[in-house]
């Protein structure tokens, strides 16, 4: 199956960057990934070109932008689910690492008659901070983010871990949809 992935942005581009390094160490890769981008300036622009490069046997990068003037992003949503190549498309957004299984697991899951919602990890500001400033990519448990949990930084860390066992799984109601639903960092559909 074909894979497009769909990365919002707008005026973050070391978070932008984090972001596609962490998609690139997908144990699937992405067919392409696209870069939704709601008028950021020349530095976000700048940073995508540096990472096409970089990333250019890995996969092709798509940067689609329109003219910053105010909040369209449901507009820009639309502009790239257009130009996208793929059968399916995973959303994520910019300024998230996707675990290293992301898109194994919604690939894995997919149904035609269906729209996944995956989790997130809120990782705290101090630690955020660390791995932008190192460009270190965080896409599973590690003691960094455990001890920044038990520091009342990150938050929903139990969600970083993947649990593949089916009984287990159920037992522990990990998937079911709760009444978070589906979020805009973490979905995926037919397109």
């Amino acid at each position: 199956m074909k894979t497009s992935i769909i990365v919002p942005t707008y005026n973050r581009p070391r978070a932008l960057k984090l972001c596609l390094w962490s998609l690139a160490k997908q144990s699937l890769l992405p067919s392409e990934v696209l870069i939704a981008d709601d008028g950021s300036t020349s530095e976000t622009k700048d940073a995508v070109d540096e990472m096409r490069n970089a990333l250019k046997e890995v996969f092709p990068i798509k940067h689609i932008w329109q003219e910053d003037i105010g909040f369209r992003k449901p507009r820009i949503l639309n502009e790239t689910v257009r130009q996208t190549t793929g059968d399916y498309l995973i959303f994520i957004d910019g300024d998230c690492m996707g675990h290293r299984h992301f898109v194994r697991a919604h690939v894995k899951q997919s149904s035609p008659l269906a729209i996944l919602g995956g989790k997130r990890v809120e990782i705290g500001k101090e630690l955020t901070e660390r791995l932008l400033q190192k460009g270190q990519v965080l896409n599973s448990f590690n003691v960094m983010l455990l001890v920044d949990s038990l520091k009342g930084g990150s938050r929903k860390v139990e969600e970083s871990f993947q649990i593949r066992n089916t009984l287990l799984r159920k037992i522990m109601h990990r998937d079911l949809i709760t009444d978070d639903g589906i979020w805009g960092c973490n979905f995926s559909l037919y397109k």
